[in-house]
């Protein structure tokens, strides 16, 4: 979700009155959807077309099962066309939904207007990552496509995805004096495809408690290490 925030002390009149008008504005949703809502009856047919739309892709079938990839992992399913049950769609949206989420960063963005309607869109913790939009909605969408384009080629060229800092951090950056902050949730599972084998040393009272945790999680070790991780670094 992207959460817009008041420029520090809330910028003076100028910027008091824009604020306001920003505050009534609803709230721009740029995490992937996944199937984190799917609570309630859907067949297949719609069930597919909201995995492909948050990108998992077909990769082969056999029969009436189709298999999907993801980053998140893969998702073979009963292309029937029929109603699926309750509690099989609660299952595959803790399948799809916890992984994806595990693999979300949340970056700065902080918006400067001259006009109070058309906006830049600066990313602090990702040099050489800017964006714009006609209006403040438009700016936010832009910005997460510019933030994911831009990730894409730091990690092409072998660089590593930074860690982002807290706003109350850059807002002591006079660049970004009179800014609207906002945050800006990325999907970085895909930008994590290439696996490396590491070796490190645990108690081993500790490997076992760990081992039966992401066992009865239905993941491996590694799984359940590498979630771990991104949960403590956001």
């Amino acid at each position: 979700m992207m959460f817009p925030f008041p420029p520090a002390g809330e910028g003076g009149p100028k910027y008091r009155d824009r604020w306001n008008g920003l505050k009534s504005l609803p709230r721009t949703g740029c995490r992937l959807s996944g199937t984190a809502g799917i609570m309630t009856a859907m067949d297949s047919q719609q069930l597919i077309k909201r995995l492909e739309a948050d990108g998992y892709s077909l990769t082969r079938d056999k029969g009436a099962h189709r298999q999907y990839a993801h980053p998140a992992g893969l998702l073979t399913l009963k292309h029937s066309g029929g109603d699926i049950p309750s509690g099989t769609l609660n299952g595959i949206r803790q399948q799809t939904g916890r992984k994806q989420e595990a693999a979300i960063m949340r970056f700065p963005i902080v918006l400067h207007s001259d006009d109070g309607v058309r906006f830049g869109v600066t990313v602090p913790d990702l040099p050489g990552c800017f964006s714009a939009g006609d209006t403040l909605d438009a700016a936010l969408d832009s910005a997460a496509e510019a933030i994911d384009l831009h990730l894409e080629g730091l990690t092409g060229n072998g660089g590593a995805i930074p860690l982002p800092r807290p706003i109350a951090e850059h807002r002591a950056n006079p660049d970004f004096a009179d800014g609207v902050w906002a945050i800006v949730d990325v999907d970085i599972s895909r930008f994590e495809t290439r696996a490396e084998k590491i070796n490190i040393l645990l108690p081993r009272r500790l490997l076992e408690k760990i081992d039966s945790y992401a066992k009865t999680q239905g993941e491996t070790r590694s799984t359940f290490l590498a979630e771990a991780a991104r949960a403590a670094m956001r």
